[in-house]
């Protein structure tokens, strides 16, 4: 059989807070969030055909071009008019200019 002395009531009997402890629980830690970051698409603009006659607006989304001239649709969501300066520029696109 144990004994248990008042000095083992005393230390059952204490609350359970983290003041008593001298540390922070995980319910009282603000856990920073993680920053999500924050995505902004170009999308076609009817501004592209003054420059580009062939390009139009695409049937896959807001953010794509359609090519006439290569029959091709490719993304303009990162650069915008500057995807479609390199899609032009491109040398599939003079290949297919020359046929």
């Amino acid at each position: 059989m144990h004994i248990t002395s008042d000095l083992d009531i005393g230390i059952l009997n204490m609350p359970s807070s983290s003041k008593w402890r001298g540390t922070e629980s995980d319910a009282d830690i603000d856990t920073p969030k993680k920053k999500v970051a924050k995505t902004n698409s170009q999308k076609y603009k009817e501004s592209y055909r003054e420059y580009w006659p062939c390009l139009g607006p695409s049937l896959k989304g807001k953010t794509n071009v359609h090519c006439s001239t290569c029959n091709i649709d490719f993304l303009c969501a990162h650069g915008g008019k500057n995807d479609c300066k390199r899609h032009i520029d491109s040398q599939s696109n003079i290949n297919w200019k020359m046929h």
